[in-house]
């Protein structure tokens, strides 16, 4: 269990250029870790409780992921990378609030770092799966089945999707990424064409 006590007692004199790097973590090392360095950049400022939601994601996605994590004034976000998770989350951040300080949570090498920006967009942007390197039809429909299982990926502002995850249903899914999540539509899109291509030999 952490708590204020806890995460106090802990030197934080031992960061580099505002990351933090070590081996062999588990989760509550690298909450105490994530909280040692918002303590120590103090943001953020405002909306404090948004760390417990990101201690969430954490245990939601686990350790050997790696996170891009947003520290600004009014919050923070941790956003895990190559789920498919929509980059309008934190795009909106990147372009109209200067506050705003990131992070690569490099969970697989107990790092924490700070990035740019420029550095944060490749990043955010990248596919959960790359479909051209599956050389058969049911691998690739298992892995986007995995993929489009995780609802944080799949919904919408006060919307959830009712549509299944077999490929007949792949082409509804293209519709309803379209404009929404622009990973996830071009992900669909370059499925279907993938196990068109798997089928059709």
């Amino acid at each position: 269990m952490i708590n204020n006590s806890t995460v106090n007692a802990i030197n934080t004199s031992n960061f580099s250029d505002l990351g933090i790097h070590g081996t062999n973590t588990t989760f509550d090392d690298l909450v105490i870790k994530m909280q040692q360095l918002s303590d120590s950049i103090a943001l953020p400022k405002y909306y404090k409780d948004d760390i417990a939601l990101d201690f969430k994601i954490l245990k939601k996605y686990g350790l050997g992921k790696k996170y891009v994590w947003l520290l600004r004034e009014s919050g923070c976000l941790l956003f895990p990378l190559e789920i498919g998770a929509n980059t309008h989350f934190i795009d909106m951040y990147m372009k109209g609030d200067k506050t705003a300080r990131y992070f690569l949570v490099d969970t697989s090498k107990d790092d924490l770092v700070e990035i740019t920006p420029n550095e944060v967009t490749p990043l955010i942007n990248k596919a959960p799966i790359n479909v051209h390197s599956y050389d058969t039809a049911i691998s690739l429909i298992n892995a986007i089945e995995r993929v489009l299982s995780d609802v944080n990926v799949t919904s919408k502002t006060f919307m959830k999707a009712d549509m299944g995850t077999t490929p007949i249903f792949w082409q509804e899914w293209v519709k309803w990424f379209e404009g929404e999540n622009d990973i996830m539509h071009t992900l669909m899109f370059n499925s279907i064409n993938k196990l068109n291509t798997l089928t059709n030999h």
